[in-house]
Formats: structure tokens, C-alpha cells, sequence
């Protein structure tokens, strides 16, 4: 009986002991990859964006049936920006889950991984939040 509550105790300090600080303490390990998806046509564009490289993509879809793609190095002060947007909406820690392409409208499906960390957000283009209007202003200038 008191085996299995330290083990229980131990369980629950190691649960607790790990955290997404992570993201904080290495933003530049920070990779994303960004993606348009509208309703009717499905995705429409993917922006892959790590320290690196940026990669731009059209890919093949229901309204384009031409696929291109284009890789560049990564602009500091767009990667900085990434960063600080991940930081003002606490996009390591809180999934944000709109869907507007659900009723023919766009969403950014951006999927965040940073080491052993993950996470996934759709976002709509329409919202009243002030960070995260400027947020969808800056994934829509990428």
C-alpha cells in the first residue's frame, strides 16, 4: 500500500515537473508549418518556416491544378516576429480550434512544434481579437 503511493506521488512530481517552457527557453528551435484552407477549394497554400528556411508551396487542389513551390532562406525579422506572436497569444500552451471553412469561409491551420513539443490551431480570418487580427495580417503577408 505505501509502495504504490509513492509510486502514485512520484507519478503525479513528474506530470507536474513537465512543462512547455521549452518553447520560451529555445525560440530558436521553433519550427511552423502554416496552411491555408478554405472551404471549397481545401488547402491552398503552405508555408513552412523554421530558423533555416522558409518554403512556400501552392499545392494542388480543387481551384489550382498547378503546384509550385519556393524555398528561401529564413528573414530574421519574420522568424522574431513568429516568435513574438507565439509569446502575445500563448500559442504554446492554448490550442485556439475556429472552423470558418466549415461554413465556406478560410481558416490558417498552423501547427507549431518546438523539440519535443507540438501543437495545432486553426484560425479563422474573421475575429475581433486585436493580437490575433494582426496575427492573420502577418500570416496573410508571408
Amino acid at each position: 500500500m505505501k509502495r504504490s503511493k509513492i509510486i502514485l506521488l512520484s507519478c503525479v512530481i513528474l506530470l507536474l515537473s513537465c512543462s512547455k517552457d521549452e518553447w520560451i527557453s529555445n525560440p530558436e528551435g521553433l519550427e511552423a508549418e502554416i496552411s491555408l484552407a478554405a472551404g471549397m477549394c481545401g488547402t491552398t497554400k503552405v508555408i513552412k518556416i523554421n530558423k533555416d528556411l522558409t518554403s512556400k508551396s501552392v499545392p494542388q487542389n480543387s481551384c489550382v491544378t498547378l503546384q509550385a513551390e519556393k524555398v528561401q532562406q529564413t528573414d530574421e525579422v519574420v522568424f522574431e516576429k513568429l516568435n513574438s506572436f507565439v509569446k502575445k497569444l500563448d500559442l504554446q500552451k492554448t490550442p485556439i480550434q475556429e472552423c470558418w471553412r466549415c461554413v465556406d469561409g478560410a481558416d490558417y491551420i498552423v501547427k507549431l512544434r518546438n523539440g519535443s513539443n507540438s501543437i495545432e490551431h486553426s484560425i479563422s480570418l474573421n475575429t475581433d481579437d486585436k493580437v490575433r487580427r494582426e496575427f492573420v495580417e502577418f500570416l496573410e503577408s508571408l
